[in-house]
């Protein structure tokens, strides 16, 4: 039955898929104009050039078109990461891959490689593959992660000193837990939808530093930010009581 239930929502996800993307080209307007905004502010808050020659990783690329905002800033190596699964001719988002973000990577100028594979579980072989990075675009992605803070901490020692991270997430609609650091679990385990102060919290516990709050919600005609939270966070070890506890105990952490 249940497998039955999950078979139905996949059904009806690559029907909305197909429609809205249909639309999208159609009317070439911008799918979620906030990311748009997003990287603007990344740019005036740092400066256009300061990620010229500097390596960036995309955690979970999507339609491909922050992957082309990424690519304007000439990095010295763009890296994308996904899950190997939206290769799958069933996975629910495998239409929205080909039609949208395999086109969009032709279009890519820098040098650039797609790893695919969960970066929560890679082994420390392959996350040392991976290499350091200057800034991580992490958008739309940790509310599908039960184990965020394994994931940040994992994004955060990637990051070189000095480096950027770009989160970008719902939040939870509870208004019981809304003011606690907390997470929400929806449909079965499907979403991990973080209250504001508990994705604080994590960042925090991660590591990060330098935290700010974007206002890329606030030029969209309808209201996201009451829903969604976007956020620049800082690496810079020397002051962070974090790292040194975690390099005492654990070593420098991988």
């Amino acid at each position: 039955m249940i497998n039955k239930y999950y078979e139905i929502i996949w059904f009806l996800k690559k029907i909305y898929y197909k429609i809205f993307l249909s639309e999208t080209r159609l009317t070439g307007k911008l799918r979620n104009p906030y990311r748009e905004y997003l990287f603007q502010e990344l740019k005036e808050k740092y400066g256009k050039d300061y990620f010229e020659n500097k390596r960036i990783l995309e955690v979970g690329p999507k339609d491909g078109e922050d992957t082309l905002r990424l690519d304007s800033l000439s990095p010295s190596k763009l890296i994308l990461n996904d899950l190997e699964e939206i290769q799958q001719e069933n996975h629910p988002v495998n239409t929205f891959y080909k039609n949208n973000l395999l086109p969009n990577l032709e279009k890519v100028v820098s040098d650039y490689e797609f790893i695919f594979g969960n970066i929560n579980y890679l082994e420390k072989d392959e996350m040392k593959k991976l290499g350091k990075f200057d800034l991580i675009w992490f958008t739309g992605v940790i509310y599908h992660v039960p184990e965020q803070l394994r994931l940040l901490k994992k994004l955060y020692n990637l990051m070189n000193e000095k480096g950027v991270l770009v989160l970008e997430t719902s939040t939870t609609r509870n208004q019981k837990i809304a003011n606690h650091e907390a997470i929400e679990i929806v449909n079965n385990g499907a979403y991990f939808f973080p209250s504001r102060k508990g994705i604080l919290r994590l960042l925090k516990l991660a590591g990060f530093t330098n935290i700010s709050k974007s206002n890329c919600y606030d030029k969209e005609n309808f209201n996201k930010k009451n829903i969604r939270l976007s956020l620049f966070a800082e690496k810079n070890n020397k002051d962070n009581e974090v790292y040194h506890r975690d390099k005492y105990i654990f070593g420098e952490a991988t």
